[in-house]
């Protein structure tokens, strides 16, 4: 929008001037300093919760960085600022660089104007708008953003003047009117707006300023101040501030959409004379009551007219046809008024704006200045046509569903990529001693769903195929939570790794052992497969759960540690008795156990299970790179290290030497090919015997004090992810799958579209290729038709802030992209496919559809 770009320049030159944007701490007048005191005291007492492990969005950071107005933010795992100056955004970046705050290192900025917000939907956990909601051009938009990218159980807390507040409305003058405050509140006004897409739980009020007016310089005496501020905290709609926290609705779908009305679409009769406003804009100026300027409103659900005001301004005539306003601009200080409407119109329709060449007593000139107007439409999530024939019937097109993608398995052909997952982990309990702690410390690994969502993704990150998810009779919370955060990331569209069950005979039969040629023995064994399903499907209750299972040639796999002297008599355990036992129980929620089980088992410790269908070296021994084979199948354990010693003595390590060593083992194995059936890493997270490939603190390791002095190097470049991006890399070479993909999930392209409009695309696409989509390479949507490229403009965002490496999009990684192209100017039905482009070719699979191409509305 030309508003915003011009507003964003000019306030990176005002932030870019020596005195900032606003000038010195001690410029401000003392009851606005106590005022901003109190409104800090009110947001710290707000009953947010626990924010550590949260992802928190502070938006208008302006230089002065994250959570500075908001200090309990700066507690969070991951920080996001937004500001729509670059400039303020730059100066926050530096002065985090230079302060090195606790949550320096998880930081992430992006420019927002507040209509369109860059984070994927669900992504956050609390949004922060601090004496910014009245800076947005279309608060609805802005409110409905932040519904979408917020999580299902997501917080939103605002700070905002109150344009009535009582001891200025007692004045007879606007309260905090601004060239920057593009849309004032008073207290039902915010209320209400805030209600269609929150329920408000705490509502506060206070005294403040911004040193607007003359009348707050004359108290300088600071308990009087301060004593000032503290008023009308239980009655909100009285004082000059109001604070807020409100929490997500459910099964909320609306949003809003906004339409600029562009300037062939507005006539003036009379003079046209241009008035330089602030921030380089400029507006018309009407001063004579012939003088009328009158606007071609397009079919919409609202519009609003924006007008200039100041000392100088008198009153101004808006009429829609069906009603005639009178809106007096007069404002002590410079600022904004709104001319609103909520008729919906099916039509074209015209609106007239002129001077009544009148004024109130106060103003020094009857001048109406116009700015600018634009329409609204609030639309369903699923997305009805921004512009149609009102009388055409109205369908949406087959879009497909972002929840719950189906998922697939492999053949016996494919080369599969796995790892063993442990969840034994709480803040303190579990695996503590590891010598590689991970980004933000061993505390970090709570055992959350939060916790498990991130590790998850840094497995999509490292190209894994398959998850064997550890299974004992402890931690069954932490399993649990794991499976929950397994069923978010797929709600969301994310392709994550298939997933099994890997039992631990030494973990659950060490002493008594169980004896499988017994049928209680065998029921013992079946049945902790039973209970991690059970488990599995309570937080996984979709349609699509079962396909996300791990399957081979459409047999449910399962895995196992080695059985010897755990399992007894394990030649008189059939694959019969494990599935009959397995179908009777879940067969109704797996039908792949219609088509059997198949068995991937631990190599090197004998005896095994008769009817093992692969075998894996599977914590049997230390080495980097080693091969199985078993039943012609060839099956490469590759390790990064190991290191016991901080829960052992003498223990034993096998050095990672800065990731040289797991490098040189993918290397053998990628050499090997096509003898490369499976990739088994060792492991993903076995923390205490520190062989896990997780993201790291580079700085480490941790060394035990009293148990040895040994060393060793986690990464020789300091890249935290140094063993999730070799084995990307290694992956990419044996797995078979294209190097650059993509699926487009779901978009909202309406059926019926104007000629010639500029419309907005949003669509939820996913990288299905091993290549991550990172910069310089630029990535957007297309519509193809008939061998033309309709390019839209580049995907927003690309960086998707909270996430992990935020810089990069991995395969399997499902991001909500928005653009923008327009459509030709024909009329009549015009098939087209949408695809993604990388640097202008088409790559993945496309949605094919039919657009029908209207012609213009014609004015009634």
């Amino acid at each position: 929008m030309v508003t915003t770009s011009k507003v964003s320049s000019a306030l990176d030159g005002m932030f870019e001037r020596p005195q900032g944007l606003y000038g010195g701490w001690d410029d401000i007048p003392l009851i606005s300093q106590c005022g901003h005191a109190r409104r800090v005291a009110l947001l710290d007492s707000l009953s947010v919760g626990d924010i550590r492990g949260m992802t928190c969005v502070d938006f208008g950071i302006g230089s002065w960085g994250f959570g500075s107005v908001y200090s309990k933010l700066q507690t969070c795992k991951h920080a996001i600022g937004m500001d729509i100056s670059n400039s303020a955004l730059e100066m926050s970046r530096e002065l985090i660089a230079n302060t090195n705050p606790t949550y320096a290192n998880n930081f992430r900025t992006y420019q927002s104007d507040g209509m369109d917000i860059p984070l994927a939907d669900g992504s956050a956990d609390l949004f922060f708008s601090g004496e910014s909601i009245e800076h947005v051009k279309f608060p609805p938009r802005f409110l409905s953003e932040i519904h979408r990218v917020l999580k299902s159980d997501g917080q939103l807390v605002v700070t905002t003047p109150n344009k009535d507040a009582i001891l200025y409305k007692g004045a007879d003058e606007e309260y905090c009117t601004s060239p920057e405050h593009f849309w004032l509140f008073d207290y039902q006004e915010l209320v209400s707006m805030i209600s269609e897409f929150f329920v408000i739980k705490e509502v506060y009020g206070f005294n403040g300023s911004f040193g607007s007016h003359e009348e707050d310089r004359e108290i300088a005496d600071r308990p009087r101040a301060e004593a000032w501020s503290r008023q009308f905290k239980d009655e909100p709609h009285l004082g000059t501030g109001i604070v807020l926290r409100a929490v997500k609705k459910a099964h909320v779908s609306a949003t809003y959409e906004i339409e600029d009305i562009p300037a062939d679409r507005v006539r003036i009769s009379g003079s046209d004379t241009y008035l330089p406003l602030e921030f380089g804009l400029e507006g018309l100026l009407l001063t004579d009551p012939a003088q009328t300027v009158t606007i071609q409103r397009p079919p919409s659900d609202g519009v609003v007219c924006r007008m200039w005001c100041h000392r100088w301004s008198g009153i101004a005539q808006v009429s829609d046809g069906s009603t005639v306003t009178e809106v007096d601009l007069y404002t002590k200080v410079p600022g904004w008024k709104n001319w609103v409407s909520d008729r919906r119109t099916t039509d074209v329709t015209s609106i007239t704006l002129q001077p009544t060449g009148r004024k109130n007593s106060k103003a020094d000139a009857n001048q109406v200045i116009y700015f600018e107007a634009f329409t609204w439409r609030r639309r369903g999530r699923s997305g009805l046509p921004s512009r149609v024939d009102p009388g055409a019937v109205q369908h949406l097109l087959p879009r497909g569903s972002i929840d719950f993608q189906p998922g697939y398995g492999f053949t016996m052909t494919q080369v599969i990529v796995s790892t063993t997952v442990f969840h034994w982990f709480t803040e303190s309990d579990g695996n503590l001693f590891g010598p590689w702690p991970p980004i933000g410390g061993r505390s970090t690994w709570d055992g959350s769903p939060n916790f498990f969502e991130e590790q998850i993704k840094q497995m999509m990150m490292a190209n894994v195929d398959a998850i064997y998810l550890h299974l004992i009779d402890k931690f069954e919370e932490q399993r649990i939570a794991f499976f929950r955060a397994y069923a978010n990331l797929r709600k969301q569209g994310w392709d994550v790794p298939k997933i099994c069950p890997y039992l631990d005979p030494f973990g659950l039969w060490r002493d008594p052992n169980i004896d499988v040629g017994t049928d209680i023995g065998k029921d013992r064994f079946a049945a902790e497969y039973i209970r991690w399903y059970n488990q599995y499907f309570s937080t996984n209750s979709d349609d699509q759960a079962a396909s996300y299972l791990l399957t081979i040639d459409g047999r449910l796999v399962l895995s196992t540690w080695w059985v010897k002297h755990l399992c007894g008599q394990v030649q008189q355990f059939s694959r019969e008795d494990l599935a009959s036992r397995l179908c009777a129980a879940l067969g109704a929620q797996i039908p792949q156990l219609g088509t059997g089980i198949y068995m991937i088992t631990a190599a090197l410790v004998d005896p095994d299970l008769p009817f093992s269908d692969e075998r894996h070296i599977m914590f049997s021994g230390y080495s980097y790179a080693i091969q199985c084979v078993h039943n012609d199948l060839h099956s490469w354990h590759l390790q990064p290290g190991y290191w016991d010693q901080n829960i052992r003595s003498p223990g034993y390590l096998l050095p990672r030497d800065g990731g040289v060593n797991y490098r040189r083992a993918w290397e053998i194995a990628c050499a090997s090919v096509p003898y490369v059936h499976r990739v088994y890493v060792e492991s993903w997270n076995e923390y205490d015997e520190g062989s896990g490939i997780y993201a790291s603190d580079p700085d480490g390791p941790y060394v035990h004090p009293n148990k040895h002095t040994n060393r060793d190097v986690f990464s020789n470049t300091r890249n935290a992810y140094e063993y999730i991006d070799t084995t990307a890399e290694g992956a990419s070479r044996v797995n078979g799958r294209p190097q650059c993909s993509a699926r487009i999930l779901w978009h909202d392209i309406p059926q019926h579209i104007e000629r010639g409009s500029y419309i907005r695309l949003s669509a939820v696409v996913r990288n299905e290729g091993n290549e991550r989509w990172t910069a310089p390479d630029t990535y957007e949507l297309a519509l193809i038709s008939g061998g033309a490229v309709y390019h839209a403009s580049p995907l927003t965002p690309m960086e998707q802030a909270g996430e992990l490496r935020s810089e990069m999009i991995w395969r399997g990684r499902a991001v909500t992209l928005s653009s923008h192209l327009t459509v030709p100017e024909q009329v009549g039905a015009w098939a087209v496919s949408l695809t993604v482009t990388r640097n202008g070719v088409p790559i993945g699979s496309a949605s094919d559809f039919t657009i029908h191409l209207l012609p213009h509305a014609t004015a009634a």
